[in-house]
């Protein structure tokens, strides 16, 4: 029996779609710097804890919605290692703050969420990295970003208030880690309010 050449041409775009959808990478990890690269909009998490589903968005919300299973059969991070962390931004000397404000913007309207630059809750200072917390609720649970500013290397912070034109960035490029956590909230944040700390 022989295949014509409309069966031949249905067979080879078939094998075409398919290698092309096995070979989609959705996750790239760098082991030198903990940096995970996610191409996604959203990322559909199941919480055991809750017995919800999340649909985090991820920044700049490119591509199609993936399942954490998905990531994590992509990751070559230990077993059960949280993967919503050290999701990672490139950007040019002087363009720090302008991708730092268009990330927070995008999580505003995305989680629905009260972010401002000029309010984390709390700004750190840990192995002369600048880490911002910012706390908020999403789908009615707590829940927290963290941007580590690795090439920063001044900033102002008084009062609960932080001051976006003193926030001074080293010359070179630059990188963002930005970590989502879900369902609880930054040890900043309690800390705060217990008054158990001074920030």
């Amino acid at each position: 029996m022989s295949i014509n050449k409309l069966q031949y041409s249905m067979l080879f775009f078939m094998l075409f779609c398919s290698n092309v959808i096995t070979a989609e990478q959705i996750l790239t990890e760098d082991k030198k710097t903990f940096c995970r690269y996610i191409n996604a909009s959203n990322v559909i998490y199941k919480s055991n804890q809750e017995k919800i589903t999340y649909k985090v968005p991820i920044y700049p919300g490119k591509g199609r919605d993936i399942t954490y299973e998905e990531l994590e059969s992509q990751s070559t991070s230990p077993p059960n290692h949280y993967l919503l962390n050290n999701i990672c931004y490139n950007t040019k000397q002087g363009k720090e703050l302008e991708l730092l404000n268009d990330i927070l913007k995008f999580y505003q309207k995305q989680m629905n969420a009260d972010l401002d630059i000029k309010k984390p809750t709390a700004i750190v200072t840990e192995d002369n990295e600048y880490i911002l917390f910012f706390d908020f609720s999403f789908q009615k649970n707590p829940a927290y970003l963290t941007f580590t500013l690795t090439n920063s290397n001044s900033a102002y912070y008084s009062a609960g208030r932080l001051d976006p034109k003193r926030l001074k960035f080293k010359k070179g490029p630059s990188v963002i880690y930005l970590g989502i956590s879900l369902e609880s909230e930054s040890d900043y944040k309690i800390c705060l309010r217990d008054k158990s700390c001074e920030i």
